[in-house]
């Protein structure tokens, strides 16, 4: 399961846990039965930061650095997992480990952000800064930070009402300052090798959360207004016309007939991962609040359907989705 599918398949997880009603028990129990059998691998590569100059009460799984994969955005995916855990199975036995897992790693990835007091375990910070690149560039500082934050929001939104006020206060100043930071920036516009569907889509994501789970905080207006803006131009195409967002639409990041082209080909993987993105948004809009989440609806629904009509015949009779060009990771 490569990283993007694992994230939407946690949050899937997340949104059958609450609204469990909805959905078939065999399909739900199959969730479950990854989830925790992903447990006990996780158990295995979880540290308590002890380190000299650590964050209190913390810890994190993978290498907690704060670059790749496997360190502030590794700690927040799986936090995601052992919320989801926690609300689906509150009298499990391994509640009391899961929910200490969550808050030390919320404490660890809200502590050593840049607005945080302390330095993660390679000695540095994570987050946005003002001498970032090019707010478009792939190798900013700020390129993944929105990704990195929303899974953190997320874990925490979940079980909120089991953590320590102080760790939901951390968590929500690292969202707040990094939706405040997004929020005056526009969208990404590029189709060509190097979509922006991606990125487009993951910014939406943290601006749709922060909107909807701090609707009090005097900045929640910019950030709806901008989750809006990046919704609609996650999936994008020149030609706007017949389109009811075009007014909103100011970027290309798809080819005229929907097609999405990353990494220099034809890349089905980011082709649906930006549509998982915009459910994503949409979902953890709708966990905190339904009416952003209803403002919402037309803006994570963009050209989802058009995307469909390009990708449906890349879909084998087994329902797998085929790579006609291959895959490059």
């Amino acid at each position: 399961m490569n990283r993007n599918t694992f994230a939407a398949f946690c949050l899937l997880s997340a949104f059958a846990s609450v609204f469990s009603a909805r959905c078939r028990a065999d399909s739900l129990q199959t969730y479950f039965d990854c989830l925790t059998n992903f447990e006990t691998y996780a158990e295995t590569v979880w540290t308590n930061a002890n380190y000299s100059g650590a964050p209190p009460d913390a810890g994190y799984w993978g290498d907690g650095a704060t670059t790749g994969n496997g360190g502030i955005r590794g700690n927040g995916g799986v936090a995601v997992l052992y919320a989801t855990l926690c609300i689906a199975q509150p009298g499990d036995p391994k509640f009391t480990n899961r929910m200490a897992r969550v808050r030390q790693a919320l404490n660890y990835n809200a502590q050593t952000h840049l607005t945080g007091g302390f330095k993660a375990v390679n000695s540095t910070n994570w987050g946005w800064y003002a001498g970032a690149n090019s707010p478009c560039s792939t190798t900013g500082a700020d390129w993944q930070t929105a990704l990195w934050t929303s899974e953190m929001g997320l874990a925490c939104e979940l079980v909120q009402s089991n953590l320590p006020v102080a760790t939901v206060s951390n968590v929500q100043r690292v969202v707040a300052n990094e939706a405040n930071h997004r929020a005056t920036i526009p969208p990404c516009s590029g189709f060509k090798s190097d979509t922006k569907a991606e990125e487009n889509g993951w910014d939406s994501v943290m601006l749709a959360q922060a909107a909807a789970w701090m609707t009090n905080n005097v900045s929640a207006t910019n950030w709806l207004l901008a989750a809006k803006q990046y919704l609609a131009n996650t999936y994008a195409v020149a030609d706007t016309t017949g389109d009811p967002l075009a007014s909103w639409v100011t970027t290309t990041t798809l080819y005229g007939e929907f097609a999405l082209e990353n990494h220099g080909y034809f890349h089905t993987e980011y082709q649906y991962v930006a549509g998982e993105e915009l459910g994503d948004a949409w979902l953890m809009a709708r966990l905190a609040d339904a009416n952003i989440a209803a403002q919402l609806t037309p803006f994570a629904e963009h050209n989802v359907l058009n995307v469909w009509t390009n990708i449906q015949h890349g879909i084998e009779f087994s329902g797998e989705v085929s790579f006609p060009a291959s895959l490059d990771w």
